[in-house]
C-alpha cells in the first residue's frame, strides 16, 4: 500500500523529497484525483520532485504512484479505522460541544421565524449541492413527512432548476 512505502520511507528520504512524501501522506484523496503539477504547487515544490519521490518509493514514475494512489482509495478502511486517532472520544466530545456552541448562538427568535416563514409558505424547494446534498436530503425527508408539497430540486441542471422556481407556479 502506498500509505505503508511512504510512512517507511520518509525518515530516509532527503529533506525536498520527505516534504513532497509528507504532502501526499496528508492528501491521499488529493494524490488520487488532482494533477502532479497541482499537488507540486501546492507542496512549494517542482513536479520532478514528486516524479523522484515516486521513484524513491519503488514506482517506475508518477503515473504508477497515482494508480496506487487510486487503488487504495478504491478500498475505504472500515469506519472503526477512520474515526480520529489522535483525539477519540475527547475529540468527538470537542466537536460536540462547538456544535452546542454555535446554536446557543444563533439569535433569540431566529428559529422560531424560520419555522413561521416554512409553515407560511404554500410550497418548499429544497436544494443542496456537493457536500450539503446530504443535508438537503434529509431536511427534505423530514419536510416531507409533514408538508407533502415540499420538491428536493435534482436532476436537471441547476438553472433550469432554478428557473422553475417563481412564486405562483406550480413545480414537482
Amino acid at each position: 500500500m502506498l500509505a505503508d512505502r511512504l510512512r517507511t520511507a520518509l525518515p530516509h528520504l532527503p529533506p525536498q523529497l520527505a516534504a513532497a512524501g509528507r504532502h501526499i501522506a496528508e492528501r491521499p484523496f488529493e494524490a488520487a484525483t488532482r494533477s502532479m503539477r497541482t499537488l507540486a504547487a501546492e507542496a512549494g515544490a517542482s513536479p520532478a520532485t514528486f516524479t523522484r519521490l515516486a521513484q524513491a518509493l519503488g514506482f517506475p514514475g508518477w503515473d504508477a504512484l497515482r494508480a496506487a494512489a487510486i487503488e487504495e482509495q478504491r478500498r475505504p478502511a472500515p469506519y472503526s479505522s477512520r474515526a480520529p486517532a489522535a483525539g477519540g472520544l475527547a475529540a468527538i466530545r470537542a466537536a460536540e460541544a462547538l456544535n452546542v456552541e454555535a446554536l446557543a448562538a444563533i439569535p433569540d427568535g431566529a428559529l422560531e421565524a424560520a419555522a413561521a416563514a416554512l409553515h407560511a409558505a404554500p410550497r418548499i424547494h429544497v436544494a443542496g449541492f456537493r457536500s450539503c446534498r446530504a443535508v438537503a436530503l434529509l431536511l427534505h425527508y423530514q419536510l416531507r413527512l409533514f408538508r407533502p408539497e415540499t420538491a428536493l430540486v435534482e436532476g436537471a441542471p441547476l438553472d433550469l432548476e432554478l428557473g422553475a422556481m417563481q412564486a405562483g407556479r406550480p413545480w414537482c
